[in-house]
C-alpha cells in the first residue's frame, strides 16, 4: 500500500479516537433498531410494542380486561399465556421477562370463554374458522362435539377457511405437547332437524322432528343431576318437550294393541339411540332429559329408560323406572317398565298394588316388553 495512504488512514483514526475521547462524536442515527411487536387479543391489556436501541432484557405485563371492557360474547376469561410466532407457549405468568436480540413478535392470549354464534339454520352452518376463540399462532387444534365428545375437526386450523357445523355446542382445544387444552366453547344457534329410522315387524319407519337449540339448551342446562333419587328420577321424566314426538309415534302405531304399541316404541328407543357411557363425555354419572337424549342421539341405560318412560307416559301409559344395585361382578343398571292391562304370559313384571309393570330393556336391540337380562332380578321400582 502507498505510504501516503497509510499516513492518511492513521490521521483519520487518530482524529476519530480523539473526538470520542473529548465527547464530540455524535450518535449514529442510521443504526437499525430492534422491533418488539406485542399483540394482545381483544380481551387482554398488555405492554405496548416498542423499539430497542440494542439487545436487552425486557419485562412484559398482561391482564384480562374487565367484563365491561371486552366484547359481550366473551362471558368468562382468564389469561392463557405468552406465545411466540410459531404458537409455542412461552409462559403462563402475567409477567414475562426475556432477552431480545432481534425483531420479535409475541402474543398475549386469553381463554376459557364462550363465543355465541347467532347463526339461524335448519341443518348446519359454515362457521368461519378465524372467528373461533383460538390463541394467536396456534394451528394444531381440535374441535369436539360438547355432548358426544366426538371430534368434528382435527389438524391445522389455519389451513381451512370454514367448517360445517350443525346446530349445537362445541368445545375448542389447542394441542400443546400432545395434550388438548380447552380454549373455549362455540355455540351455533338456530333450528335443527333430526331424521330417525328404525324397523319393527319387518317394516321400516321414519320420524323427523325439529326444534330450536335455545329450547333444547334450556332442558339440557336446566336439569338437577346431583344423584339418582326417587324425586330426581321423577323430575327427569318430562313430557312437555317431546309431546309432538309421542303423538307422531302414536299415529304410526294406530290399530296396534297395547303390547304391540309398547314394543313399537321400545324398538324406536333401542335402535335410534346409540349407547354411550357417561365416562366418554367426562362424566361420572349424568342423567339426560328425554329431549337431550334425542338431540344428541346418545345415552346409557338410565337415559334411554327415562326417554322410554317419557314417551309412553305422554301416550297415556303408566310407567316406572327399575333401579338395580351393582355388585362386585355386576354393574348397577336402570331399566324402564310399563303397566299393561292384559297379562303377558311368561313375561317378567313388577307388581305395584295389583298393577303389573313389565320390564323394558332399552339398551338391547330386539328385546321385547317383559324380556329381562340375566343378573338383574330384584329392583327398586320408582313409579313415574
Amino acid at each position: 500500500m502507498d505510504k501516503s495512504v497509510i499516513a492518511i488512514l492513521g490521521i483519520i483514526a487518530t482524529v476519530t479516537i480523539a473526538a470520542c475521547a473529548i465527547g464530540i462524536h455524535e450518535d449514529d442515527t442510521s443504526a437499525e433498531k430492534i422491533r418488539l411487536n406485542v399483540v394482545a387479543d381483544e380481551c387482554v391489556t398488555a405492554t405496548k410494542s416498542m423499539e430497542l436501541n440494542e439487545p436487552q432484557s425486557v419485562t412484559l405485563y398482561a391482564s384480562v380486561k374487565n367484563p365491561d371492557e371486552r366484547p359481550s360474547n366473551y362471558i368468562y376469561r382468564v389469561f392463557d399465556g405468552w406465545y411466540d410466532a410459531n404458537g409455542k407457549l412461552l409462559s403462563i405468568d402475567n409477567r414475562y421477562s426475556f432477552y431480545v436480540s432481534e425483531d420479535t413478535t409475541i402474543y398475549a392470549a386469553s381463554s376459557g370463554g364462550e363465543i355465541i354464534y347467532d347463526i339461524k339454520t335448519d341443518g348446519g352452518s359454515d362457521v368461519t374458522i378465524d372467528r373461533f376463540d383460538l390463541p394467536f399462532g396456534i394451528t394444531s387444534s381440535v374441535i369436539r362435539n360438547h355432548y358426544t365428545n366426538d371430534i368434528v375437526f382435527q389438524g391445522d386450523i389455519g389451513s381451512v377457511k370454514s367448517l360445517h357445523l350443525d346446530v349445537g355446542r362445541y368445545d375448542l382445544y389447542k394441542k400443546v405437547l400432545g395434550m388438548e387444552i380447552k380454549t373455549g366453547t362455540c355455540v351455533v344457534d338456530g333450528h335443527y332437524q333430526r331424521n330417525l329410522v328404525w324397523h319393527y315387524g319387518g317394516k321400516e319407519y321414519k320420524l323427523s322432528f325439529s326444534d330450536s337449540f335455545e329450547n333444547t339448551d334450556l332442558f339440557i342446562n336446566g336439569g338437577w343431576r346431583l344423584g339418582w333419587t326417587d324425586s330426581q328420577s321423577k323430575a327427569m321424566i318430562d313430557t312437555r318437550s317431546i309431546v309432538n314426538i309421542a303423538n307422531d309415534l302414536k299415529n304410526k302405531c294406530k290399530g296396534l294393541g297395547e303390547e304391540d304399541t309398547a314394543n313399537f316404541v321400545l324398538a324406536f328407543v333401542q335402535r335410534c339411540i346409540l349407547y354411550q357411557y357417561d365416562s366418554n363425555i367426562g362424566k361420572t354419572e349424568y342423567y339426560k332429559y328425554p329431549l337431550e337424549t334425542l338431540f344428541t342421539g346418545r345415552g346409557d341405560c338410565e337415559d334411554t329408560s327415562i326417554l322410554y318412560c317419557s314417551l309412553m307416559k305422554a301416550m297415556g301409559f303408566d310407567t316406572a323406572l327399575l333401579e338395580f344395585s351393582g355388585s362386585i361382578t355386576e354393574p348397577g343398571h336402570v331399566a324402564a317398565a310399563v303397566a299393561l292391562k292384559n297379562d303377558l304370559k311368561g313375561k317378567s313384571y313388577y307388581n305395584d298394588n295389583g298393577k303389573h309393570y313389565y320390564y323394558c330393556e332399552t339398551t338391547n336391540n330386539g328385546r321385547k316388553v317383559g324380556d329381562t337380562i340375566d343378573g338383574y332380578v330384584s329392583a327398586h321400582m320408582i313409579i313415574v
